[in-house]
């Protein structure tokens, strides 16, 4: 939740001449008005009254629905009307009436010309009206609806705290978000998800993800492999995370839920803007931005975002001379839409961004624990790149019934990668990997407008197909180095695994029907069919193929005791396709695992108090895990893994957010995980019976708070601003053995200072400031590490780091 109010705490009065129609009519250069907007002008200005049916949604929306049922067209800049909630407006009466009524508590005003309305902000002096929370709009269901209407625990972030907290990447996110962990190697291609101490424990092929992430609603881990899934985050319009199993609304591989990246989309309005950043490692970041339309007005716009940062690194390297681990990253996305009527939108967006790295961010354990610099002991330098590129096409069209959404998209990851694969100083085994994904995706889906139905009161629902082909291609190549031998090995033998091929093709048909039969209360059905179909390959070995199937279903309830205050009470469930154990490795040779599934009951409220200064959202939660795909060392083959359905897991736990404004200029947030997560059945555990043992990556207790006072300085030509962010992780493990290693609780300081202007914003921060040492995952060393009495190396979070971050806008 994110809280809102304008710069020294009034509203200011704009007109926004560029149309906007909300609904049917004319396109924005034909501003002619015809016979029929003369009569409905007439009909306004004679007060004629009609039936009005509008149901309680986004203001944007509610708009249109006016429109169809009035003929007035509707004047505003999108961004005016993005993120109010309007009520619901029912009976018979004039246009003007009913848009007062839509319009009342937004803080917009209009002025009416024949049928054209203008929207423009109404004017008040700062004590004229008490701070407030804003609404968000969310995605979680596939249809934009305001976060409160949402029968679920939903976690949003939008692009104002994105940018104050300076989050570009998965870990800073994760750092915000209760019940979300993640093991973040520093190269970005490595990440494991935890939600709800749900996570991918498998490093399996041929199986799909169990955290979806999407950006723009499309999938950037398809065939489970991780490279792609921590993109950079500039320019965003909001992060979201939907808790629990989301097998109705995105299918597969969404058990443990959802994370969607939603981009900000052009406009026709002039807008550009240049960041830079200079920080201590030393490390430094540049961003610049244009938007507008080419056409002069709605129909084409573009919107193109650019960036690139370079990181030295905060990992020493002392048997290289002393090098850090580096990283680089640079990208760009262009972004056009086309409105060329009232009712048909188009969107097509092209991005590509690469990162350069020299290592992944590993450390000593010894390290993480002494008083010193992190250190990381290899012999030998690395080479890494990772290139995505993703290509993606939507378009809506709004018929007077509801809307039509075609959804396109190519996603093109490739990573070469090597590495001393040993994570020792010692020279025993060195590793190249070069990987490649594609995937092609295509969604239709149908949204309808509310309607009245006999006994069921106002319903709508929601159909959609989609299908989605992924192909992987692997090798790699193992090479013995000078201290092989203590392995037994000939210094300079290569092991070749390759070229391999996994290919999936997952298919599903899925619905939501919802219904109100009494005002207050919303009743949603849902439920989806998915068929995936897996093939895999290896060079010298037979392929081969297997189909999965699953059903997911789910239903929720959602009551408004008040305009302020609503409860609901949902089951859900997911399930992550079935897959293959690599060929050619260990004794479950070319063998399948099957799906495992969950299924999820939630209950919890969402609240506004005290005119809407105080927002409190609370859920609880109870998910049944089965069938669990879990990575386990065979007999006979200590360095290797295979994938096992284990017996069965349970998760309990809540999420606990709080906003508030106490005061004028002073806004807290807070947030709270809570997750106890463990195998209730798994006897053949590595190293035993782990029955009762904690779920890997599942910390009990996570925590974020945030505190920022702001208060108008120079004249009121700017806000100056100090903000304090705190998050905790409490201790968790890393793998599902029974004698896997602990790592301690953690907890982590920013500190920001600074100035906010209509045309600049310029901030000193400190970004971990007590400079707290931890570590988020294992890397896989333990074996070399004991076996030869070496230093464990452990992936570890950013050290401190300190800079100055100033942006311009145009």
């Amino acid at each position: 939740m994110f809280l809102t109010r304008s710069r020294k705490g009034r509203w200011h009065r704009i007109l926004f001449v560029v149309p906007l129609f909300l609904s049917g009519g004319a396109g924005a250069a034909n501003l002619e008005v015809s016979a029929e907007r003369r009569d409905v002008a007439a009909q306004v200005a004679q007060g004629d009254t009609r039936p009005i049916e509008i149901s309680p949604q986004p203001l944007s929306d509610a708009l249109r629905a006016l429109s169809r049922q009035t003929g007035l067209q509707f004047f505003a800049d999108s961004d005016l009307t993005r993120g109010i909630a309007a009520p619901a407006v029912s009976g018979r009466m004039t246009a003007d009436q009913a848009l007062q009524r839509l319009l009342a508590g937004s803080g917009l005003t209009y002025r009416l010309n024949g049928s054209l309305v203008t929207l423009e902000r109404a004017t008040a002096e700062p004590e004229s009206g008490p701070l407030r929370i804003g609404d968000i709009t969310v995605t979680a269901r596939r249809t934009e609806e305001l976060v409160k209407d949402v029968p679920g625990s939903v976690f949003v972030l939008p692009s104002e705290e994105l940018e104050k907290s300076n989050i570009t990447d998965l870990e800073d996110f994760a750092l915000r978000t209760p019940n979300l962990n993640i093991a973040e190697s520093g190269s970005r291609t490595a990440t494991v998800i935890s939600i709800r101490g749900i996570s991918d424990v498998t490093g399996a092929r041929a199986s799909g993800p169990t955290v979806g992430v999407y950006i723009d609603e499309v999938m950037l881990n398809p065939t489970g492999r991780n490279t792609a899934i921590d993109p950079n985050l500039f320019d965003l319009e909001r992060a979201e995370v939907a808790y629990g199993p989301q097998g109705t609304a995105f299918g597969r591989g969404t058990i443990g839920g959802a994370i969607n990246y939603v981009t900000k989309k052009p406009t026709e309005n002039f807008e550009a803007e240049l960041e830079g950043e200079v920080g201590s490692h030393p490390d430094g970041l540049v961003r610049g931005l244009v938007n507008g339309s080419l056409t002069g007005d709605r129909t084409l716009m573009a919107r193109l975002v650019a960036f690139g940062r370079y990181d030295d690194g905060f990992i020493e390297t002392p048997n290289l001379s002393g090098d850090s681990v580096d990283n680089q990253d640079y990208g760009a996305r262009l972004s056009l839409r086309s409105q060329p009527t009232d009712r048909l939108t188009l969107d097509l967006a092209g991005s590509f961004d690469r990162t350069d790295f020299s290592g992944p961010n590993y450390a000593t354990v010894d390290s993480v624990d002494g008083n010193g610099d992190f250190e990381f002991l290899i012999n030998s330098d690395s080479d890494n790149r990772v290139d995505r590129g993703l290509v993606s096409f939507r378009g809506t069209y709004d018929f007077d019934v509801g809307s039509l959404i075609s959804n396109t998209s190519y996603l093109d990851v490739r990573a070469d990668l090597d590495q001393d694969f040993d994570f020792t100083e010692l020279d025993l085994l060195f590793g190249t990997l070069k990987n490649e994904e594609q995937s092609i995706s295509q969604e239709f889906r149908f949204e309808a407008e509310p309607f009245p139905l006999p006994l069921l009161g106002e319903s709508s629902f929601l159909l959609g197909v989609n299908g989605t082909w992924a192909e992987e291609e692997t090798e790699s190549v193992l090479t013995v180095g000078e201290d092989g031998s203590l392995l037994g090995a000939t210094p300079g033998d290569q092991n070749f695994i390759g070229p391999s091929t996994e290919e999936v093709f997952d298919a599903g048909v899925f619905g939501e029907f919802r219904f109100r039969p009494i005002e207050d209360l919303e009743v949603a059905l849902g439920g989806r069919f998915s068929y995936i179909e897996v093939d895999v390959s290896e060079e010298g070995f037979d392929s081969v193929n297997e189909t999965f199937t699953a059903f997911t279903p789910k239903a929720s309830i959602l009551y408004d005791w008040t305009d302020d205050f609503s409860t609901y009470a949902l089951v859900s469930t997911g399930f992550k396709s079935g897959g293959f154990n690599q060929l050619g490795t260990g004794p479950l040779d070319g063998r399948e695992f099957d799906n495992e599934t969950a299924i999820n009951y939630e209950g919890g409220f969402k609240s506004s108090w005290f005119d809407d200064r105080l927002f409190v959202n609370a859920s609880g939660f109870a998910l049944f895990y089965d069938d669990i795909q879990v990575a386990s060392i065979p007999p006979g083959f200590p360095t290797g893994r295979i994938v096992q359905n284990a017996g069965s897991a349970r998760s309990l736990g809540s999420e606990l957010e709080v906003a508030a404004l106490p005061l004028e200029g002073l806004q807290l947030n807070l947030a709270y995980g809570f997750t106890d997560a463990q195998f209730t059945d798994f006897e053949d555990a590595s190293g035993g019976d782990a029955t009762g043992e904690q779920l890997p990556n599942a910390p009990r207790h996570t925590l974020s708070a945030v505190g920022e006072y702001a208060h108008p300085v120079f004249d009121s030509f700017a806000d100056a601003y100090v903000r304090a962010e705190y998050s905790y992780t409490s201790s968790f493990t890393s793998t599902p053995d029974v004698d896997a290693r602990e790592f301690d609780s953690y907890d982590v300081f920013n500190f920001r200072v600074g100035l906010r202007a209509d045309r600049f914003d310029i901030e000193a921060f400190v970004e971990n400031a007590f400079n707290e040492k931890y570590a988020t995952g294992a890397t896989g060393g333990a074996f070399f590490a004991g076996f030869f009495n070496v230093a464990e190396p452990v992936e570890v979070g950013t050290g401190r780091r300190f800079g100055v971050r100033a942006r311009v806008r145009f």
